[in-house]
């Protein structure tokens, strides 16, 4: 049985000559394992989408999300939930990656 660990360091390998198009492996590999790995995903990329507009057939509306408000009801808003520091910049730094690539976007609902 092969035991399979999370790389914990990652380095980022380019995956097309023009595009911004990137993903990241572990700088563990040695570089012959390095090298085909990088070989296999650029030779796969186009299996690999970056964004939404990247998926044709996939509706927004399966992969989008939106609130259903009534606008007949006044908003009101939650009690703010206490959470620890590391979590807060794990759950921080995650969210701006998600906004950088496009996947998520802050929205406001009228009052």
């Amino acid at each position: 049985m092969v035991k399979i660990e999370v790389a914990k360091e990652l380095v980022e390998v380019c995956l097309g000559p023009t595009e911004k198009k990137v993903t990241r492996v572990g700088c563990t590999l040695n570089s012959q394992q390095k090298h085909d790995l990088t070989k296999l995903l650029v030779s796969q990329r186009s299996s690999f989408t970056f964004h939404l507009e990247d998926m044709p057939g996939i509706s927004p509306e399966i992969a989008s999300y939106r609130l259903n408000v009534d606008p007949n009801f006044s908003l009101v808003r939650q009690k703010k939930r206490s959470i620890r520091g590391d979590r807060q910049k794990a759950i921080s730094k995650e969210v701006d990656k998600l906004i950088l690539t496009g996947f998520i976007r802050e929205v406001t609902y009228p009052k």
